[in-house]
């Protein structure tokens, strides 16, 4: 089975070139986004129907360290519960592992609940 998964962030590309056919939005394939200022998304790839595993870019001035994430998820639907981990999240010591939650934001929310960034996840 080939699942479809990003491959590069290039801040000057045109955000509607794709390398590859996409199915249509009808579909369960979650689409993500890092091609916008500070986004560090460098790949996803699907690995069961709700689950994908993210690699980040590292930061720039450092020793390939990576120590936050910023990209766009789309296509999502209500109901399932989806699991991102990040492969090369690789720091021992993390807020995470103090109880962290990580910010969203959701359009849908901001225009019906007039509700901003929000901690969420686990």
């Amino acid at each position: 089975m080939r699942f479809p998964f990003y491959t590069r962030s290039r801040p000057t590309a045109a955000l509607e070139a794709c390398p590859f056919p996409l199915p249509s939005y009808d579909d369960d394939v979650l689409r993500f986004e890092s091609r916008f200022e500070c986004a560090n998304l460098f790949r996803a790839r699907r690995v069961g129907p709700y689950e994908y595993e993210l690699e980040l870019r590292w930061d720039y001035f450092t020793m390939k360290h990576t120590q936050w994430f910023y990209f766009r998820v789309s296509n999502t639907k209500a109901g399932p519960t989806y699991k991102f981990t990040i492969i090369n999240l690789l720091k021992s010591g993390s807020l995470y592992n103090e109880g962290m939650k990580p910010l969203f934001y959701s359009e849908k929310n901001a225009k019906t609940k007039k509700l901003g960034l929000a901690q969420d996840g686990t």
